[in-house]
């Protein structure tokens, strides 16, 4: 996967010094780019299910024990890390300056106000 990546970004870096879009209108990019985000996606979903299989291991041989701090911690965190992840995943990205996109603002602040109550009643 990281091989078919390497290739891609590489092959993109070419086409941009070559500048073959002069003569294409940019129709290789489109072409490359799509496939970039494919082999990103595909990498992501490989990259998670083996993060989660580690996962798996790990809380079988070291079970949750509230009464252990470091156990306890470990939670909080990646309760915290979870919160994080969701409103990254929400946040869209753009490649053109004329086609912005609109942030979830009631989803951040309602994040924001969930992650202070949790705090304040622990």
């Amino acid at each position: 996967m990281l091989t078919q990546l390497d290739q891609t970004i590489k092959a993109l870096g070419t086409y941009n010094r070559l500048k073959d879009y002069e003569q294409d209108s940019f129709k290789q990019a489109d072409t490359l780019i799509a496939n970039l985000k494919e082999q990103f996606d595909q990498f992501r979903s490989d990259k998670d299910a083996f993060y989660k299989q580690i996962q798996r291991i790990y809380h079988r041989y070291q079970p949750y024990r509230p009464d252990n701090a470091y156990l306890y911690t470990e939670q909080e965190m990646n309760q915290a890390l979870a919160g994080q992840r969701q409103v990254l995943e929400t946040l869209r990205y753009y490649l053109n300056e004329n086609n912005l996109s609109n942030w979830p603002v009631e989803f951040i602040q309602q994040i924001g106000l969930t992650s202070n109550v949790n705090k304040q009643c622990a």
